[in-house]
């Protein structure tokens, strides 16, 4: 055979072998319970029942190709009634929307390849495309669009996109300049990750090196229905526009009142909600933020940056639980609630103290209080060893908001669970329209010749060795709130242990309020005709003597109960450390008045005539309930 006749061969060869080393192998997995009737273009088509995986490969050089899922097909002469191809199983060229499609083009310019998801022909099922080889990033698009699906878009099976419903230049950018609309905001606040319009191409289009392999998977949650996605409603209570974030979920402007739902699948994990403050944001939705920032983007696709106040989740994890909590690692920018929504759990989170006001020198920044890792970002603060204990800056933010993680070992006050199905809403600035200006400051003062371990709800505990002092803040409008001493403590390092007087549950950091006896400092504030209301009681008993006091402005009230009553505590209501009130003791009608109606008795007696100021029985308002005006400050005086 001559050269000339044998080169034809020889460059075949070649090419069998380039295609056979740079092909990439494409797994398209069903893990929907139901069928899924699979689409390729170039590739064709197959049947996936639930559980079933279809490989195929495809040849270098490829561009304009697409993966999708077909539902409901029936190919005697129906087709599918979404994504389907001329009612073919084969499938020759691009699918009938809705259809969620995965779109790539191999071993391009650079040794790259484009892979992205799109929406612009809308959706039909939740995707993952995403690398098995080389190293690069995959995407996803699982949010629950058909469930909440515009009703102009609405079709059977899915979500239509706007250009194949409006066939206008606005949504289908025929002439190759468009800008997002509010359509496809829906869809790319649903997917943030997704083309969500033609042009959306900053967001949406992501590279792998040539040689990758990929995999696109259908329903990525497996067994997942829509019925049990979690939805969050996000909203802004603060006096100013915030920049809502999540991820998964991406982001969006959220002026005072507005809320912002999304959802969430089953077996998501490490889903964080936080606010961002003053973003400037230019039409493609780049720009940047004080707080929270999240690479410069309107619609976040990563975590934000520190100060942040978190909202953290993981859906349907150990025996159905859903994990929550709030997180103050990374710091502190905007006061927020986290609380269930439905069913049977009532968990409300929050972390709403004056945390940005008394912030730590070497923590503050512009706009908020850093978290300590950010900041020093050592193992001590860092705890990336997975052992580390409490330092004196997380000490401060869990004072002030003891529901909250403030290091990363801080899981036994701080997380908490619902049942998996539970929907959620996350407040920012809880309390309307309040400025951190407004809250009232609590000095809380240790007089006594010993140690007590102040207690406040809502405020958390903390040591006080004699003269030391503790501050707390609280917001307007904050009811039935509490300050006492606790008397003869010890804990561990984690916080927990017990109290002979005042306990809350074993814990340092009080979640609730404590055990009788203990004297009570009392308030509401901002209430009627903007004044608040203080007092103290002795109804639950008498460990230590209190004085209550105003601190600020034109208010001069002085509240004291400091007469010996351990001393000369009736026998009946002795108990170690403290003189206990008759209702803990007794638990009668007679003493707790639970049916509201009630009059003094011996016992209430004996606490009145030593302290007259104070209450002695819960319908003692006359003589023990006092008022200043919204915006004083206080201090509580241990053993004054």
């Amino acid at each position: 055979m001559s050269l000339i006749n044998a080169l034809p061969h020889i460059l075949l060869s070649l090419t069998l072998i380039f295609t056979a080393i740079h092909a990439a192998t494409f797994d398209v997995v069903n893990q929907c319970t139901d069928t899924v009737w699979a689409a390729a273009s170039p590739g064709g088509g197959r049947r996936l029942d639930s559980g079933q995986t279809w490989t195929f490969d495809v040849a270098p050089g490829t561009v304009t190709a697409r993966i999708w899922g077909r539902t409901n097909c029936n190919f005697d002469g129906n087709g599918c009634e979404t994504g389907d191809c001329n009612k073919a199983l084969e499938c020759q060229g691009s699918g009938s929307p809705p259809n969620t499609l995965a779109e790539f083009a191999l071993n391009q310019a650079f040794n790259l390849e484009y892979l992205d998801i799109s929406l612009v022909d809308g959706f039909n099922i939740p995707i993952d495309f995403s690398p098995t080889t080389g190293g690069c990033r995959g995407i996803r698009c699982a949010a629950d669009i058909i469930g909440q699906c515009p009703n102009e878009l609405k079709v059977r099976g899915g979500c239509n996109g706007p250009c194949p419903v409006f066939k206008t230049e606005e949504h289908c950018c025929n002439s190759g300049k468009c800008s997002p609309t509010n359509f496809s905001k829906y869809f790319k606040e649903m997917c943030p990750d997704a083309y969500s319009y033609p042009k959306d191409d900053l967001t949406s289009l992501f590279t792998c090196p040539t040689g990758t392999n990929y995999k696109v998977i259908f329903c990525p949650y497996k067994n997942f229905t829509f019925d049990h996605a979690a939805t969050f409603d996000i909203t802004n209570k603060c006096p100013y526009t915030v920049w809502g974030a999540a991820y998964p979920g991406g982001g969006k402007e959220l002026k005072t009142g507005e809320t912002w739902t999304i959802s969430a699948n089953p077996g998501t994990t490490q889903g964080r909600i936080w606010a961002r403050t003053k973003c400037q944001f230019d039409a493609s939705g780049k720009g940047k933020c004080e707080t929270g920032d999240c690479n410069g983007l309107l619609v976040c696709q990563d975590y934000g940056a520190a100060p942040h106040t978190l909202a953290e989740y993981a859906l349907d994890q150990f025996e159905h639980q859903d994990f929550i909590d709030i997180s103050v690692i990374d710091g502190f920018n905007v006061p927020m609630e986290f609380s269930s929504a439905s069913g049977s759990c009532t968990r409300v989170i929050k972390c709403t103290a004056d945390i940005i006001g008394q912030c730590p020198n070497e923590l503050k920044v512009p706009g908020g209080c850093n978290g300590p890792c950010p900041v020093f970002k050592t193992e001590e603060h860092c705890c990336k060893s997975g052992t580390c204990s409490p330092t004196n800056f997380s000490k401060y933010f869990k004072e002030r908001c003891p529901d909250a993680y403030s290091y990363p070992k801080d899981d036994p006050t701080s997380l908490f669970t619902c049942p998996t199905g539970t929907n959620y809403k996350v407040i920012f600035c809880p309390y309307k329209n309040i400025t951190f200006a407004h809250a009232a400051t609590f000095d809380i003062t240790n007089k006594c010749p010993y140690t007590v371990w102040g207690a406040a709800s809502p405020g958390g505990g903390k040591e006080l060795k004699t003269g030391e002092t503790w501050t707390i803040s609280a917001y307007p409008g904050t009811t039935q709130a509490r300050i006492w001493a606790r008397t003869n403590c010890q804990f561990d390092a984690s916080g927990k242990g017990n109290c002979e007087t005042g306990d809350c549950n074993g814990l340092l950091v009080c979640q609730d309020y404590g055990a009788a006896p203990h004297t009570l400092a009392e308030y509401a504030l901002d209430q009627f005709e903007h004044q608040d209301f203080i007092d103290i009681s002795v109804i639950d008993g008498f460990n230590v003597p209190m004085e209550f006091s105003s601190a600020s402005g034109s208010c001069t009230r002085v509240i004291k109960c400091t007469a010996d009553i351990i001393g000369q505590c009736p026998h009946e209501l002795k108990v170690p450390g403290g003189c206990n009130g008759p209702c803990p003791v007794f638990k009668t009608e007679e003493h707790c008045c639970n049916s509201g109606t009630c009059s003094p008795t011996n016992f209430s007696k004996y606490f009145k005539e030593r302290c007259p100021d104070a209450y002695s029985y819960p319908k003692d308002d006359p003589t023990s309930l006092f008022t200043c005006p919204t915006g004083t400050n206080y201090k509580v005086i241990f053993c004054p």
